[in-house]
């Protein structure tokens, strides 16, 4: 039997959470591998639509981390004092960011030659272009204990995700008047507290009871973020004449889309489980994302085929072996005693 009806926490998490994460590893990819076509090919031409396609369909895979992490981090039956938060979550993610920075430094120094110390300590530091992301979520684990306090009641919890949605259609309403006195007034007057408020809702949408017509409203929303960031992407780069894109994680129109996954994820799969075999594997997938994440650009960089020629299947299919490369490495990685766990 394919599906059994579980409820506990646990079981929560391998039905949606974990599959939630692999998922949004393999749009990463996807965002990734057409990134190229952006500066490379112009924005009348049919590969940059493909890639504005790709990457409009995309733009949740960062806010669902986000929110995954809230979901399993905010739960209040979870042991997370401040000492442990940042001896085993921060420091494990801060070990394995040296790791893989020092990694990628060394290919660069490799391919390119060795430009001094100052360069190779700057690259080191500041990581490869991916690694961006490590600084944003170490950022929103270091106010998980602020985060945990707003999250113990629904009353605060529910407010601060209603300004947070504000601040975010505010903010989206100031950019149709750059320039302006109210443009610049909102930008003086807004918090950015987009990627907090990610995994506020996360943990939200994974607690409380969540009605079918409520998860069709969010679907009809998310569709429409999709909408929006696909053709305002298309009008604004064709009227600009150069790449202008409305791809910014913390838009309205990207949370929209983001929210919709999370919700239609828990609703289709929250309350089941897949069978023991599956579990695991779903289990051993998701818990080592982080290294796919890590090394999947090593792969988009070693094989650095031009896809500008490729349609949407062909892309789909070329990220999927990337994919599937970053998984085997991952496991690999992992299966190293002591170490593995820290850096896969």
């Amino acid at each position: 039997m394919l599906w059994s009806k579980r409820m506990d926490m646990a079981d929560n998490r391998i039905a949606y959470l974990d599959i939630l994460k692999i998922a949004a590893l393999f749009f990463v990819v996807c965002i990734h591998l057409v990134a190229g076509l952006f500066v490379g090919q112009p924005v009348d031409s049919d590969a940059w639509l493909r890639a504005n396609v790709i990457d409009s369909a995309s733009r949740w895979c960062v806010p669902v981390f986000v929110m995954v992490s809230g979901a399993l981090m905010l739960r209040p039956d979870k042991d997370l004092s401040i000492k442990r938060l940042y001896s085993k979550n921060i420091a494990r993610i801060a070990i394995a960011f040296l790791v893989w920075s020092l990694f990628y430094a060394l290919i660069s120094v490799y391919r390119d030659g060795f430009e001094g110390w100052r360069s190779l300590f700057e690259m080191i530091v500041l990581g490869k272009y991916h690694m961006w992301f490590i600084f944003m979520i170490l950022s929103v684990y270091m106010l998980l204990p602020v985060l945990r306090l707003i999250a113990q009641n629904r009353t605060v919890l529910t407010y601060t995700i209603i300004i947070w949605l504000v601040l975010l259609l505010v903010s989206e309403w100031a950019q149709l008047f750059p320039g302006t006195t109210y443009s610049s007034l909102i930008a003086k007057a807004s918090l950015n507290i987009g990627y907090l408020g990610y995994a506020l809702v996360g943990y939200w949408l994974s607690t409380y009871s969540i009605s079918k017509r409520m998860v069709i409203s969010l679907a009809c929303l998310g569709i429409l973020g999709m909408l929006v960031t696909f053709v305002g992407t298309a009008g604004l780069s064709l009227a600009d004449g150069a790449c202008d894109t409305l791809y910014d994680y913390c838009s309205a129109n990207v949370a929209a889309s983001a929210i919709a996954v999370f919700a239609f994820a828990r609703q289709t799969t929250g309350r089941r489980v897949w069978n023991g075999n599956v579990q695991r594997v779903v289990s051993k997938m998701g818990d080592r994302s982080l290294g796919v994440y890590f090394v999947h650009v090593f792969f988009l960089e070693l094989f650095d085929i031009n896809i500008a020629s490729f349609n949407v299947i062909e892309i789909a299919l070329y990220a999927c072996g990337i994919f599937a490369l970053s998984y085997i490495v991952a496991f690999l990685l992992r299966s190293i005693p002591k170490i593995g766990k820290c850096i896969a």
